[in-house]
């Protein structure tokens, strides 16, 4: 069997994908945030689940796409739309989130992974 170099290319870059996990999920976690600030406007929420007594919030942003937080303190609220996210090196990652209510509560999250849905082939 025989493939293509453009299928093995796609191949590698799976398989390097897999290996650096963490890498690929900072650079998609940080370009959400910079699509924030230069949109100037929030992301709606269309599913928010809280798991392990509010210390991840798992939340549906866009077209399939879920971003997962591991916090630090548990967050009990319903959530309507992300609104910020950032890096600070000394706290880990800051997201400012709209809550059902309309307040913007801050959260701090130790581990943030963005899920984009599978691609149909």
């Amino acid at each position: 069997m025989t493939i293509s170099p453009l299928e093995a290319e796609a191949l590698e870059l799976e398989a390097l994908g897999r290996q650096y996990a963490g890498v690929v999920h900072q650079a998609r976690v940080e370009g959400l945030g910079r699509r924030l600030r230069a949109s100037r406007r929030e992301l709606p929420v269309t599913l928010c689940r809280t798991v392990a007594g509010g210390r991840k919030l798992v939340l549906s942003i866009d077209r399939g796409t879920v971003l997962r937080l591991h916090l630090f303190w548990p967050e009990h609220c319903p959530i309507a739309a992300v609104c910020g996210v950032a890096w600070d090196a000394r706290i880990g990652w800051v997201v400012d989130l709209r809550r059902v209510d309309g307040d913007v509560t801050r959260v701090f999250a130790w581990r943030a992974r963005l899920d984009h849905p599978a691609r149909q082939r």
